[in-house]
């Protein structure tokens, strides 16, 4: 069993975390995370680690001193070896034991049971929507649907520890997209809520109108995948005209680091017209 280390830049051995296949571990300085990293130069929700066929991925949230590798500054860390670390603010992380990665091929969602371009893993489908508990602060489910299919497909996020997104047939959500990466997105619990990071996708992940590292998933956000369109929404209301119309203003990246994260694309060193 793969385990991960913490260390301080020193090589002092902090923490040894034996690691679980399919789970999804969040990093930072909030004392809910699951690996607490309490040094003011980690932020609250720093990153998250998790596995997908045999290779364990750690992703960037946005924070405020990022991620690093010898490659320098990067978004998403792949460790393959047991000589790949990361660097995470004021810690070292590298793995012991990884596994093997899976091999074989990459079924197509043409050879999946659903339709393309839109496939979800049979675990997290529903055709109908369940009912919610009163006291569950987060919406279940998302809704998805594509600019040439528009009947709505229901994900069930339920207990889920994480769901993959992305191009390949081997993700928990299959978009058949050119615009999708085979690897694109994870959607995952974050406290007392659901939120989804960018996986080290090549086009971004992309949420009303913005590039993002990090979203939180609230009624009404629309994560758009190419030609398809994620709404987080509470089970009653499914793409009413409300959602549809809706804009949610962003404020970008939340100082106290308790919302969510995005990229900014405003050109720099812009030639002024006016001279």
């Amino acid at each position: 069993m793969p385990e991960l280390l913490v260390s301080k830049a020193s090589g002092d051995l902090l923490l040894s975390q034996p690691l679980q296949p399919r789970t999804l571990l969040t990093l930072g300085r909030s004392e809910r995370s699951s690996i607490v990293i309490p040094d003011d130069r980690t932020s609250r929700h720093h990153a998250v680690l998790f596995e997908h066929r045999g290779v364990w991925h750690l992703v960037d949230l946005g924070s405020k001193a990022g991620l690093a590798n010898d490659a320098g500054k990067i978004t998403c860390h792949r460790f393959e070896t047991e000589d790949s670390w990361v660097r995470m603010g004021p810690v070292i992380l590298w793995l012991t034991d990884p596994p093997e990665p899976e091999t074989g091929p990459d079924p197509r969602p043409v050879e999946l049971e659903t339709e393309p371009p839109f496939r979800i893993a049979a675990e997290f489908l529903r055709d109908d929507p369940p009912p919610v508990p009163a006291t569950d602060p987060l919406p279940l489910l998302l809704a998805g649907r594509t600019a040439s299919d528009r009947a709505v497909r229901l994900l069930d996020l339920g207990d889920a520890p994480r769901i993959i997104v992305g191009r390949s047939g081997h993700a928990d959500l299959v978009i058949d997209d050119p615009a999708v990466s085979p690897l694109h997105a994870v959607i995952y619990r974050e406290e007392d809520r659901w939120a989804i990071a960018d996986a080290g996708s090549e086009t971004g992940l992309r949420a009303n109108g913005r590039r993002w590292l990090r979203k939180i998933l609230e009624p009404g956000t629309r994560v758009e995948f190419g030609e398809t369109t994620l709404v987080p929404v509470e089970p009653e209301r499914l793409f009413t005209a409300d959602d549809h119309d809706a804009e949610v203003p962003e404020t970008g990246f939340d100082p106290f680091d308790f919302g969510s994260a995005f990229v900014d694309e405003t050109p720099q060193n812009t030639p002024n017209p006016d001279g």
